[in-house]
């Protein structure tokens, strides 16, 4: 019995920081590659509003000259670095608000549909002069690490990308 004893107090704790590296290394991976994932999608989230901004003052701005769609979407992707294909999956919108009756639009923007390679038909109307206006972006963003913290737990669509929307209001001057 005393030979037993002694065993257990002697014996071999060689590889026991092994048994605990193994099970704390994954979460700590997980909480890095989490965190990482949600600083890129909060630049390409700023990124996607400043260009925003930078465009509807230009379009407010400059109400006499009227920009097409195609030539918004290339400001705004312009501006935009870190979204990747961004005029092949940006979709802006742009409709006239009525000021007496204020009839916003009760759908979420719509955003493309990379599975079959198409762009849904949006509303782009002109901005004239002393007239509200509401722009409404959304584009589709490939996460970083799809399998781990962050990645999981955020919607995506069909292709496996997240969907992030911007909007902003303005009054075109005259």
């Amino acid at each position: 019995m005393i030979r037993g004893f002694r065993k257990f107090l002697c014996r071999d704790e060689r590889g026991t920081a092994t048994v605990e590296f193994v099970i704390v290394f994954p979460l700590i991976i997980a909480v890095f590659m989490s965190t990482f994932e949600a600083a890129m999608l909060t630049a390409k989230y700023t990124m996607m509003e400043r260009a925003l901004d930078i465009t509807i003052r230009e379009l407010r701005l400059n109400a006499n000259t009227p920009l097409s769609e195609s030539d918004v979407k290339d400001r705004i992707c312009n501006e935009t670095l870190l979204i990747s294909d961004c005029r092949s999956t940006i979709v802006v919108e742009m409709t006239t608000i009525n000021p007496p009756v204020w009839s916003w639009p009760n759908t979420r923007a719509a955003c493309a549909d990379r599975i079959n390679n198409t762009l849904p038909v949006v509303t782009y109307t002109q901005a004239q002069a002393n007239r509200l206006v509401l722009v409404r972006l959304c584009t589709v963003v490939d996460p970083w690490f799809p399998l781990t913290g962050l990645g999981l737990a955020l919607s995506k669509d069909a292709s496996g990308g997240y969907q992030m929307t911007t909007a902003s209001a303005f009054v075109a001057e005259p």
